[in-house]
This record gives structure tokens, sequence and C-alpha cells, in this order.
């Protein structure tokens, strides 16, 4: 039996004041640790047990899994875990039935995880919230309104359009990806922990509009056909979500960076684009009377200025 005081608080908030029968609605888990203390995220790294929960509902109600917001890197190359510290907002949208005959309903969930700093321990806690039933659903108030806007943000945004690829090369993981929310440093955190757990010797380099990411495979790395997980931006611990096929091989040459011929071919049209100034067309005219004298002398010396 645990003797010390826990390190982390949890309760449940609602984004809503009253629950409307067959209108879905997110609740969030929020987890208050300690200075120091964390917990972890649904791939907890090298080590560590992401949070779960036991829901226990009224007749007719579903609860969805966790919307994890984008986690940090706790550790070092030593031991890498993937977590939470601070205040954490797990969301979970819950779907109530068409009818309800009570006028208020309570959810209960029974919460366990590992907290740790030093030394970690088995925490948890049964938390529980009761809301009334109403016609029409209820705001909440600005507080609880400003505090699941900012637990929204934090969660990964989807893939979208973002032109990511992936693959596998000499025991590393590279990732490509656009370069357009900043300048760095990105991470990434794989969904698998069976694959990957923590990815050490993340290397980074920018490529013109792109950025490759690099890291080491386990040796006892389970790699399947697609990489999924979060691309954690720089400063802002927002992110986006990636799936994609592993590709095998090294990652393109170049990015999205200006090739060589690229390169000659700009160069050539700036300067046709200099010869239309003022200030260069007079000197074009003296060239061609230089070179009038030239065809006139020593062919030798002709070929020589022509170099």
């Amino acid at each position: 039996e645990r003797t010390e005081p826990p390190h982390v608080r949890a309760e449940l908030v609602a984004d809503t004041a009253s629950v409307r029968p067959g209108t879905p609605f997110t609740v969030a888990v929020r987890l208050r640790h300690d200075p120091e203390w964390h917990t972890y995220w649904k791939n907890a790294g090298d080590a560590g047990i992401p949070t779960t929960a036991e829901w226990r509902l009224p007749p007719g109600f579903t609860a969805g899994p966790f919307r994890w917001p984008v986690p940090e890197r706790i550790g070092d190359e030593d031991v890498l875990n993937y977590g939470y510290g601070g205040e954490a907002l797990l969301l979970t949208d819950i779907v109530p039935p068409e009818k309800i005959t009570a006028a208020r309903i309570t959810l209960s969930v029974r919460l366990k995880w590992l907290e740790c700093k030093d030394v970690c321990l088995p925490g948890g806690a049964d938390a529980a919230l009761t809301l009334p039933v109403s016609r029409h659903s209820t705001p909440p108030d600005a507080a609880t309104d400003a505090l699941f806007a900012d637990a929204r943000a934090r969660l990964p945004l989807p893939p979208g359009t973002r032109s990511v690829r992936a693959g596998t090369k000499d025991g590393h993981l590279w990732l490509l990806f656009p370069a357009s929310a900043g300048e760095g440093p990105f991470d990434f955190f794989p969904d698998d922990q069976a694959a990957y757990g923590g990815l050490k010797g993340r290397r980074e380099e920018r490529r013109g509009e792109e950025v490759l990411l690099t890291f080491n495979v386990p040796a006892d790395a389970r790699t399947g056909k697609t990489l999924t997980g979060v691309v954690r931006l720089p400063t802002t611990g927002r992110g986006f979500s990636i799936d994609t096929p592993i590709e095998t091989g090294p990652p393109p040459d170049g990015g999205a960076g200006t090739g060589l011929g690229l390169a000659l071919l700009l160069a050539f049209a700036g300067g046709l684009l200099l010869t239309l100034m003022p200030c260069v067309l007079p000197v074009i005219s003296l060239k061609i009377l230089g070179f009038l004298r030239q065809a006139q002398g020593d062919p030798a010396a002709a070929r020589r200025h022509g170099i």
C-alpha cells in the first residue's frame, strides 16, 4: 500500500454545462503534476506505462479513446521517454443515447498511471462528474471554454496534404517533410512502442524548404510497412500526425533545394535581365567596337580575348 501522497492529481472537466440526449460532447481528464514529475504518452518510450481509463457510464453512454496531446521528450539518450509534466488534458468524446430519462447523469472513471521523477511510483485516481440533462446543450463558462480551446490546440493536426516521406537505411530511420512550420529543432514521436521505443540519435538537416530528421533504429526494432506518429513543431509544442509508407533506402538527395541545372538557368536569366539596364547598353556598343578592331589584328590575340 502506498504511504506517500500522490504527485499527480486528476479531475474530470466537460466542454458543456449540460447534456443533450443524442449530442456528443467532450470530457477532459485533467492531470496536474508536481514540479519535475511526469506521466506518459501512449508510446511511453524506453520505459513507462501510458495512462489508462476504465469508464463507468450510465446506460446507453459510450466513451471513445483518449485523444493525446503532443508529448515532449523526457530523459536522455540512455533512457528516453515520451510524456507530460505540468498540466495535461487527455480528451475523450462521450456519446449519450437518444433518450435519457434521468434529470442528471454521473460520469465516473478509474484512472491508472505511472508517475515518475527520480523514481517511479504506480498512481491512479477515481474521478467523477455530474451534469444536468436538458433539451439544449449549455455552453461552459469562459474559463472552461478557454481551457478546452487550448487543449484542442495541443492535439496533433491531421496529416492533411503535407508531403511526408519516411524510410530506413543502414540502421537508421529518416523522415523528410516541409519546413514551413518554423526553423527547428523539430522532433518525432512514433506511435508504435513495440517497434521503436524511444528514438535516439536525433539529427536534423535543413534541405531548402524541407527538413530531414534521422534517428538510430533499435537493433530489435520490428518495423512495419507504414510509419505513424507525431512531428513536434519547434518552440510551440504543437505538431501534426503522419501516416506514410516506409521506403527502403536513403532519403532522396537535395530535398526541395535548388539543383545545379536550375541554378544555371536562373543565372542565365539574371544575365539577360542585366543587359536591359540603361547603364549596361552603352557598354555593349563599346565592346562591339572593340571586337571589330580585334578582328583586324592578330588572330591569336583575338582568340585569347574570346576565351
